[in-house]
């Protein structure tokens, strides 16, 4: 597969190398034909190609055309030399990017995306709607207040991650993108409760949230939540994970006042109690996305989800204390679970996993790791009844062992990755699955974690 993969890559890179020598003129007609979807994907060739340059170095009227065409723009290639010209092209003929509607830019890209660089972009883009600049640390509030300013159409921003990010940048982008919808502040070291309470206000369109770890410490990160779920009565997808601090209070009003709530996550929220979620869950009876992992729920949470939350799809609950028979009665009633993530949970058993795969037999996703007394008579029942399952991870289950590889490679032909971490396989039963393609992440000399993939060797 890789002698393949490697002759249709030097097949495209010799093609475009020759397309360096067209006359401007061809370039021009070529261009003109193609739409946006076409464009897109022939940037993206040019890119895995290693040609970037190739049709600029044509016709610098050529290059122009092509620009002022494109509508998504993502900055992903992880080639030094490649993001070196690239980012030379943009800057030279960023006035042509007048088209651009969405953009983003890849953590390989965080030397190079620079205050300078986002205005100088921004001023051009007045079309601009979908911004992904998460791990960008060159980036300062002085980008955002330049994007609020120009970019009114913004209907998606991503600064995650951004460590320079502030309560003023935040503020601004509030203000001046009255049509956000989706915003992901999550790890931003310097935005603070009270930068987020005064821009909830602004924030009425907003559905989608994350401020994952943001504010982790603060004694009065609850404000923050609360004022939230105040102001952005739209809401769909929230995201407070990491917030140690966060109250009931806060739950109280996020389920309260969001009445189209699809998506809650409130992981690692230590201060939060049955009371909170069992009011959550009665009200949100369509939700579909549930995280309380290592919270200090008991039972009666767990329950009322299963009593209430019969749509749930995705369901992450590890490092919890929840009973064995809490967790099969809430196998028994949400059988539409895809994501299941019990991991480090020392309640799971056998009878946990069997009702699971018994009930939820469309489950793409399970996570046991650490689960010890998990064992090969779990594991093959989820093989033989849950077809679709695509990854599974089993780290640190120490009984599990070649009974369960082979259930799993007869069985789960979607399979595309697995953890076997510690557990009491070794490579030989694990050889089908690396002709498959499977990612295998397993132990190797007892210290080493290892990924293999059989085409990339």
């Amino acid at each position: 597969m890789k002698r393949v993969h490697n002759l249709q890559y030097e097949c495209a890179s010799e093609l475009l190398s020759r397309f360096t020598w067209l006359p401007s003129e061809l370039w021009m007609i070529v261009i003109s034909q193609m739409n946006s979807l076409m464009l897109g994907d022939f940037h993206r060739t040019l890119l895995e190609t290693r040609n970037i340059a190739c049709v600029c170095t044509s016709s610098a009227l050529a290059t122009s055309m092509w620009m002022q065409k494109l509508e998504h723009v993502k900055f992903d290639h992880w080639y030094e030399s490649e993001i070196s010209i690239l980012f030379s092209i943009t800057m030279c003929r960023a006035k042509y990017l007048t088209s651009v509607i969405s953009m983003s830019f890849g953590y390989w890209y965080k030397k190079h995306v620079t205050d300078n660089v986002l205005t100088s972009l921004a001023f051009h883009m007045s079309k601009l709607q979908v911004l992904q600049m998460s791990s960008q640390k060159n980036v300062t509030d002085a980008s955002l207040e330049v994007i609020a300013s120009r970019c009114p159409l913004l209907t998606t921003l991503d600064v995650s991650k951004c460590e320079n990010i502030g309560d003023a940048g935040i503020l601004a982008i509030s203000r001046g993108c009255t049509k956000l919808s989706k915003l992901n502040f999550g790890r931003c070291e310097k935005i603070t409760t009270g930068g987020i309470v005064a821009s909830a206000s602004y924030l009425s369109s907003l559905h989608n949230i994350d401020m994952t770890k943001t504010c982790e410490n603060d004694e009065y990160v609850s404000r923050a939540v609360i004022a939230l779920g105040t102001h952005c009565l739209q809401l769909q997808h929230v995201y407070f994970d990491g917030l140690c601090k966060n109250t009931d209070d806060a739950v109280f009003t996020i389920g309260d006042n969001c009445s189209h709530l699809e998506t809650v996550s409130f992981g690692y929220n230590m201060k939060i109690s049955d009371s909170s979620i069992i009011n959550l869950v009665r009200k949100h009876k369509n939700l579909k996305h549930l995280c309380v992992c290592s919270t200090y729920l008991s039972d009666v949470s767990l329950e009322n989800i299963g009593l209430h939350c019969r749509a749930l799809e995705h369901l992450d609950i590890h490092y919890c204390k929840f009973s064995d028979m809490a967790m099969r009665n809430l196998a028994a009633a949400c059988r539409l679970l895809k994501y299941l993530d019990v991991s480090c949970s020392k309640n799971v058993t056998d009878t946990t996993v069997i009702a699971f795969a018994n009930a939820c037999v469309n489950m793409q996703i399970l996570n046991v790791c650490f689960c010890d007394a998990v064992t090969d008579e779990s594991i093959v029942q989820v093989a033989y009844k849950c077809k679709s399952l695509e990854q599974l991870d089993l780290g640190y289950c120490v009984n599990v062992g070649k009974k369960s590889m082979d259930a799993i490679t007869a069985s789960c032909m979607n399979l595309r990755e697995v953890n076997v971490c510690h557990c009491n396989v070794d490579e030989r039963a694990l050889f089908d699955l690396f002709q498959r393609d499977v990612i295998v992440t397993y132990i190797v000399n007892d210290c080493v974690r290892y990924k293999h993939k059989l085409s990339s060797t």
